[in-house]
C-alpha cells in the first residue's frame, strides 16, 4: 500500500510520474453493479455456521441450535441429508438446522435480506427440504409485512423422509408482495433434528433480469458507433413476450431502447445486441447503463446493470488536477484510474491545484508502460 499526502502551496505543484520507475496504481474500481437475486444454492457460501453477512440468508443466532452450510453427509449418522439437492453429490452444499445442545424449544432463524417486489405482484418462495431424524422439530416460513412478522401457510413437524438418501422434497409458498422480508423458523425437539434446506428462491409472475453485460469493455476508442449487448434472463414464473430493453451512457439522463419479441419461460436466457450503436466520440468518463424497461415487471432489484466506461486514447503529456471545472481530472484517483483503463503512451505530467490531495493507493501496473 502507498500512501501519499501531498500538499501544495499557492503555486501549481509538478507531481511527475514515469511509468517505470515510479509505481504508483488504483484499485480497479467495481464497474459491475448488480442487485444478487432472491434466493441461493449456497455454492458459493463458505462451509460453516451462516453468519449475519453470509450470502443472501443470514442467521438470527450463531449460538446453538445454529444454521450451517455444509456439504456431503454430515457427522450425524442418525439425522440429515446424504448429499445437496443442487448438484446431488458429496460437493455440493445446502443449509442445515443444528439443534446439539440447544434445549427443546429453541428457536432460530435463517433470515432473507431486503425484498422489495411491485404492487400486485404474485410472489412464491420456493426451495427443497430433507427431513430426516428421530428428533425433527418444527419448521415454518414467516414473512414480514409493515414490520410485522406472520406466519404463512407452510409449516412441517418432525420426519418427513425415511432415510438420508431419501429424496428431496420440492415445497413452495404463496407471500406477501409488500413483505420486506422472509425467513426459515426452526424450533427444535432434540439432538437428532438436523433438517436440511436447498435451492431456496423467492420469484414472482413477472421478472425479467439483467444478468450480464457482454458489451462495450470498460475501455474504449472514441468513436461514433460504439456497440451495446447484454444478456437477460426471465425469472418470472410467467413467460413473456414481450421485452423492452435500454441503455444510457449518461447516466440515465436519455435513453436508446429495443423492443424485442421473443418467448422466455422461466429460467430461459436471450443475449441482445442494441440496434443503435452509441456515440462516444467525445473523449471522457461515461457513466452507463442498461436497463429492463418492461412497466409490468413486478421485482425492480435486478432491471439495471451499471458499467463506468473510459473512452479515449491513451495519456501521453501534461494533465491538471483540481476541483475547477477547468482542469482535466477532479483528483488523482480519478487520473489514476483513466491511466488504468486507457493505458499511456509517453511520460505523464499531472500538475497538482493548490490544496490538499490525500491518496491511498495499490500498486499495479498500467498498460504502455516502459520497463
Amino acid at each position: 500500500m502507498v500512501t501519499s499526502a501531498l500538499n501544495s502551496a499557492n503555486k501549481q505543484r509538478s507531481f511527475f510520474i514515469h511509468f517505470g520507475l515510479y509505481i504508483l496504481f488504483f484499485i480497479i474500481l467495481i464497474q459491475d453493479i448488480q442487485a444478487q437475486r432472491c434466493g441461493s444454492n449456497f455454492e458459493n457460501t463458505p462451509i460453516g455456521i451462516v453468519s449475519n453477512s453470509d450470502d443472501y440468508w443470514v442467521a438470527n443466532s450463531t449460538n446453538y441450535p445454529q444454521w450451517v452450510v455444509d456439504k456431503g453427509l454430515n457427522q450425524d449418522i442418525m439425522t440429515g441429508a446424504l448429499n445437496d439437492h443442487t448438484l446431488g453429490t458429496s460437493n455440493g452444499k445446502y443449509v442445515f438446522f443444528k439443534p446439539y445442545f440447544a434445549s427443546n424449544g429453541a428457536v432460530n432463524y435463517l433470515t432473507s435480506k431486503d425484498l422489495s417486489f411491485r404492487a400486485g405482484a404474485t410472489v412464491y418462495m420456493k426451495f427443497w427440504y430433507h427431513m430426516f431424524g428421530p428428533m425433527i422439530g418444527t419448521f415454518s416460513i414467516e414473512q414480514q409485512v409493515n414490520n410485522i412478522w406472520t406466519s404463512t401457510s407452510w409449516s412441517k413437524s418432525g420426519q418427513q423422509q425415511s432415510s438420508r438418501t431419501s429424496p428431496w422434497i420440492k415445497d413452495s409458498v404463496l407471500i406477501n408482495s409488500s413483505a420486506k422480508k422472509v425467513r426459515i423458523k426452526g424450533v427444535t425437539s432434540g439432538f437428532f433434528g438436523n433438517a436440511s434446506f436447498d435451492d431456496l428462491s423467492i420469484v414472482t409472475d413477472k421478472d425479467l433480469a439483467v444478468v450480464d453485460w457482454l458489451k462495450p469493455g470498460s475501455s474504449q476508442q472514441t468513436s461514433n458507433s460504439i456497440s451495446f449487448g447484454v444478456r437477460i434472463q426471465n425469472q418470472g414464473t410467467n413467460n413473456t413476450d414481450t421485452i423492452i430493453l435500454k441503455y444510457s451512457i449518461d447516466n440515465g439522463q436519455t435513453f436508446s431502447s429495443d423492443t424485442l419479441i421473443n418467448n422466455l419461460s422461466f429460467l430461459d436466457t436471450l443475449s441482445h445486441t442494441f440496434s443503435t450503436p452509441a456515440n462516444m466520440s467525445q473523449s471522457g468518463l461515461y457513466h452507463c447503463l442498461i436497463v429492463v424497461g418492461n412497466v409490468d415487471d413486478r421485482f425492480g432489484g435486478n432491471d439495471t446493470l451499471h458499467r463506468d466506461i473510459y473512452v479515449g486514447p491513451p495519456l501521453s503529456g501534461i494533465y491538471t488536477i483540481g476541483t475547477d471545472t477547468i482542469n482535466d481530472f477532479p483528483n488523482l484517483s480519478s487520473a489514476i484510474a483513466t491511466a488504468k483503463h486507457l493505458g499511456v503512451s509517453g511520460a505523464v505530467q499531472f500538475l497538482l491545484d493548490s490544496g490538499q490531495f490525500i491518496v491511498h493507493q495499490v500498486i499495479d501496473s498500467i498498460p504502455g508502460i516502459s520497463a
